[in-house]
């Protein structure tokens, strides 16, 4: 994702047009899962756009911009299930399933985020795409890489990589290439070892990694996502530059 970031930023693909966000998993259909405080509003906030969708919203806010409106539509696929301890008893699930989301950005593209916990066949799918003016970035999450699409900037966008401040803190946060688990263990990792560091009032020497602030700011637009779907009416976002 910084990778794909500093190429954004740089304007190597040009003004951006759209970008596509999609997290799809599978580990709801089950019908016999039983009723948790994750399928109850109440208790957990939401469903899919909470669970899967505010990382999808936090790499749209990074690599791309900052949300302007959002209209959004969510499903519930499986409306009851097996209450925890009661037996033969049901609840009701109140949370969404599957939720997709127009949104248009304060740089003036239009974009999309899809999620889902009902997908199957589709366990971990994931897809980030954002289209330029003159090329467009595929985020490759498997491989921790960021694939451009455009033939005629390849020569200076190891550079701009390479030179990207992100890009070189997260070479501090990741493990080394000996010590890797893989590429989610190592995102995993270096969320951990950063979360710590900004508790123990460390320094990793990167005054613009995420805060408790931004990750408010990100569960903002998840809000403004749920209104939305509540009301079927667009709805406009509070950004930081606002406040």
């Amino acid at each position: 994702m910084a990778a794909a970031r500093a190429i954004v930023r740089t304007g190597v693909i040009g003004d951006v047009v759209t970008w596509r966000a999609v997290l799809l998993h599978a580990s709801y259909l089950n019908t016999q899962r039983a009723m948790t405080w994750r399928l109850s509003r109440k208790e957990s906030g939401g469903g899919a756009l909470v669970d899967l969708g505010l990382h999808m919203v936090d790499a749209v806010r990074m690599v791309v911009g900052e949300f302007e409106a959002v209209r959004c539509v969510t499903r519930t696929v499986v409306g009851e299930r097996p209450s925890t301890g009661v037996p033969d008893g049901m609840s009701r699930v109140d949370v969404d399933d599957w939720a997709l989301v127009t949104a248009d950005l304060m740089n003036g593209s239009t974009g999309t985020i899809e999620v889902s916990r009902v997908h199957a066949g589709r366990e971990g799918a994931f897809a980030f795409e954002v289209f330029g003016t003159k090329g467009s970035v595929t985020v490759d999450l498997q491989r921790g890489r960021a694939v451009i699409m455009d033939a005629a900037s390849r020569d200076v966008t190891q550079d701009i990589v390479l030179d990207d401040p992100w890009v070189t803190y997260l070479k501090t946060a990741f493990p080394s290439s000996k010590m890797s688990m893989g590429p989610m263990c190592d995102m995993h990792a270096a969320s951990i070892y950063t979360f710590l560091d900004g508790c123990t009032g460390g320094d990793v020497g990167f005054a613009a990694r995420p805060t408790l602030a931004e990750a408010g700011w990100t569960h903002r637009v998840v809000d403004a996502c749920y209104r939305s779907a509540d009301t079927g009416n667009r709805v406009n976002v509070e950004h930081p530059q606002a406040s």
